[in-house]
């Protein structure tokens, strides 16, 4: 029987780190890591949330989900070579807090997310 300190637990390398807090109208910029990257937004009232994601596709293909529901694919090209995006909504209520996963399959992609209110 060891007396020595119990030694650190480490996350798994494939567990993703817990979600990040995000507000509505923040541009967040990061880098898609299997299996997700997660975020958490609390919108202050009720109405549509548009979430959009925006990637270059050459670095891979990532999507995200939404209350654990997949979306439909959605992608189109931008102006730039490579660079896709999928634009989502939903209708939300004020005060909850909503989860939002972006997924793929390979990494690192990097990304940006934006999400509004209407």
């Amino acid at each position: 029987v060891s007396t020595g300190p119990i030694p650190n637990q480490r996350q798994s390398p494939t567990s993703p780190p817990p979600p990040t807090p995000i507000v509505v109208g923040d541009v967040v910029h990061g880098t898609f890591i299997v299996p997700e990257v997660l975020f958490d937004v609390r919108p202050r009232a009720s109405g549509v949330l548009f979430i959009s994601l925006i990637w270059d596709s050459r670095e891979g293909d990532i999507d995200f989900t939404f209350l654990s529901a997949v979306f439909a694919t959605d992608v189109t090209t931008g102006a730039t070579a490579g660079q896709s995006s999928a634009v989502r909504s939903v209708r939300v209520t004020g005060g909850q807090t909503y989860r939002i996963a972006v997924v793929g399959s390979a990494g690192p992609v990097p990304f940006t997310l934006s999400t509004s209110m209407q």
